[in-house]
């Protein structure tokens, strides 16, 4: 057994906050069917518990459903907004809308990110540039900063060349579209971060991706603003669902301050897997397992939302995990108890195996209460007096141990 070595938790409604979603409500220029029902969507991101959403604005009819998404949503969440896809004057437009709704909704904004994707082939069609988007990232940072909101970096979606290393268009001395640029200023590096093959984890791609939005943001902390998978990955909707739960651990132990999952809803136009079926609305096993997630981790009292002064200081518990192929992350609530997440990384193949771990504590907790992620808010097992906890961990499952 591993020997007991103090661990600071970290808090859980500093995780709870790093969590959001693209709900796409804006930018539907291009005809693509999404979901603008802001009522449904409402429901779906109470039943998610993510505190962050992620949209932007090219037109009024677009800054009208963000107030409506607002009204409907009705959480202690913020939004974080992003410069739309297009010409150069529709990043300038998105910007001064996004300026609007800074001006009507005082303190509903967390975050306001740069322009998203001026890279891809339909903003360079309408002659976006990443030299005149490093430009408008300069803009927003001189309005935005005064105001105390918080500033993420512009976006990549193209650039990736074996002669640049594969980093798309994030190192501004060598783009892959030969459109080198000077980087304007932001307080978060960001990264879209997408499963696109089958041999992919999501471990090594948020690793890589993190790397990749350093180039152009030095020694700045890491939001994935879009955190997703293509439907090359070819990855079921359950081993979907579970890649997003070990991706947000997986973020988060790494200190990034963002994981916004792309997108509430699936989208044939663009191949990327969501949380709910479009049309319908049907929730995936990913919405159920990110439910369970973030109801577990809730708590009745000493909450705060993102960007709030936090109410508590986390703890510290002397811990050791015992089990190969096991990583973990001890996180405390508010109210007293302590979270031990348990999950055993795996590609979903044929040699995907179940994976024994041992967790010892410094002291007997009276409860030591045991969820798997997949099977809902019902424990698979609880413990009393207990001062240790052997577990079998289902290949790429995420078990959450609640001390009290």
């Amino acid at each position: 057994m591993a020997r007991l070595a103090a661990e600071p938790a970290m808090s859980s409604e500093a995780f709870l906050n790093t969590l959001g979603v693209n709900t796409h409500l804006g930018g539907l220029t291009r005809d693509d069917p999404w979901n603008t029902d802001t009522t449904q969507i409402g429901e779906q991101l109470r039943y998610l518990g993510v505190r962050l959403v992620r949209d932007w604005m090219v037109s009024p009819r677009d800054l009208e459903r963000v107030r409506a998404l607002h009204a409907a949503w009705r959480l202690d969440g913020r939004f974080w907004t992003s410069i739309a896809e297009g010409s150069t004057k529709d990043q300038r437009d998105s910007l001064a809308l996004t300026q609007a709704l800074a001006r009507d909704l005082p303190g509903l904004l967390y975050a306001v990110g740069g322009p998203n994707e001026e890279d891809d082939e339909y903003a360079q069609k309408l002659g976006a540039t990443l030299p005149d988007a490093a430009l408008v990232q300069r803009q927003l940072y001189d309005w935005a900063h005064p105001l105390g909101l918080l500033v993420s970096q512009m976006e990549f979606g193209a650039g990736w060349t074996a002669a640049n290393g594969w980093q798309g268009n994030y190192n501004p001395t060598n783009t892959g579209s030969k459109q080198n640029y000077t980087p304007g200023p932001a307080d978060f590096a960001a990264a879209h971060t997408y499963l696109s093959d089958p041999a992919q984890r999501p471990a090594s791609i948020i690793n890589m991706m993190r790397a990749n939005a350093r180039l152009c943001t030095l020694g700045k902390p890491v939001a994935h603003t879009e955190v997703g998978g293509y439907y090359s990955a070819r990855l079921s909707p359950r081993v979907y669902g579970q890649y997003l739960v070990m991706g947000a651990l997986d973020s988060a132990a790494a200190g990034d301050v963002g994981y916004l999952v792309y997108g509430l809803q699936d989208s044939k136009p663009e191949a990327t897997y969501g949380f709910y079926t479009f049309p319908g609305g049907i929730a995936h096993p990913s919405a159920r397992f990110f439910h369970t997630l973030t109801t577990l981790l809730a708590s009745k009292s000493g909450c705060y939302g993102p960007g709030a002064k936090p109410t508590f200081t986390p703890g510290v518990l002397p811990i050791a995990v015992a089990g190969k192929e096991v990583s973990h992350l001890l996180l405390a609530k508010p109210t007293g108890e302590f979270v031990v997440a348990l999950w055993s990384e795996q590609l979903m193949n044929d040699t995907a195996h179940e994976v024994p771990v041992t967790v010892e504590f410094s002291r007997a907790f009276a409860n030591a209460t045991v969820y798997d992620v997949q099977d809902g808010l019902t424990p698979i097992a609880a413990l009393h007096n207990a001062a240790r906890c052997e577990l079998v961990l289902e290949p790429s499952d995420t078990y959450l141990v609640v001390l009290d």
